[in-house]
């Protein structure tokens, strides 16, 4: 299902450099990218696809290939310089 995901992203892709790259948008961080593409986005489960979602620059189909942890060190462990 991947391959077919990136060949079609690749030959029917109007967005040039992202359709070059079958579509990948690498790491999105949250409050990075579109609202509309984020509340999709971080609600899905790795592997599993979106609806069909719209945007003004038109219509994405997303899915998230695995989700990255955020690494945030305890308030406890921070020394103030």
């Amino acid at each position: 299902m991947e391959l077919i995901s990136l060949q079609l992203a690749k030959e029917r892709s109007i967005d040039l450099p992202m359709a070059l790259e079958g579509g990948q948008m690498g790491t999105i961080e949250r409050g990075k990218s579109l609202p509309e593409i984020e509340d999709i986005l971080f609600t899905l489960e790795p592997g599993k696809f979106s609806q069909i979602v719209t945007t003004r620059f038109g219509f994405h189909i997303l899915r998230v290939d695995k989700i990255i942890p955020q690494n945030f060190k305890p308030l406890a462990k921070i020394q103030i310089v």
